[in-house]
């Protein structure tokens, strides 16, 4: 491919050429996000034993980051489209990062949980942002609707019932191809 890809003919959009690269980045940075949790709950008895926590402690140091990641995410999204995207996810990352650094220097059960609950700003920012810049950088349709599915199988938890937004949009096809018959 050329590094200036054009979008489909009659669209008279001009795709990202460094799509696919975003792409990446910004999977790696919603990768970060979901298995922050999973990470913390491996080090749960170490850390018990290390900083010397209570049960208390413990269920603050899970949940910091939890509380504070939803209740900032209409207000993450808002900012994101009023001072932009790409400053929002920016700042997301340097937040999540540096969040990550005091938690991993924390040497109380305190530190840490102000740690999580900085990463918590962190992550409502990539979050909001995530989805937003795949939206605008795939202008194509098509590719969105790939992309948007592709984040949704690997980094939405789901269960056994899980349905893409392909598999629906194949049953709607066949719906119209197939019109019922009425008696």
């Amino acid at each position: 491919m050329s590094s200036q890809e054009q979008a489909p003919a009659g669209t008279g959009v001009r795709a990202h050429p460094q799509r696919w690269l975003i792409l990446g980045v910004i999977s790696l940075a919603q990768l970060t996000v979901v298995l922050d949790n999973t990470v913390l709950n491996v080090a749960i008895p170490s850390l018990t034993g290390e900083l010397g926590a209570a049960t208390s402690d413990i269920q603050w140091m899970i949940n910091a980051y939890s509380l504070v990641q939803s209740g900032l995410l209409l207000t993450a999204g808002s900012a994101a489209d009023r001072y932009g995207r790409k400053l929002m996810l920016m700042s997301g990352l340097a937040i999540f990062g540096v969040g990550s650094l005091a938690a991993g220097l924390s040497q109380s059960p305190a530190q840490l949980i102000a740690a999580r609950a900085g990463m918590g700003v962190g992550g409502a920012l990539l979050m909001t942002t995530t989805l937003a810049v795949v939206v605008q950088i795939f202008d194509d349709h098509g590719l969105q609707h790939l992309e948007l599915e592709f984040l949704n199988d690997w980094f939405v938890p789901q269960g056994d019932e899980k349905r893409t937004a392909s598999d629906q949009q194949r049953d709607r096809s066949v719906d119209r191809a197939q019109p019922e018959e009425r008696e």
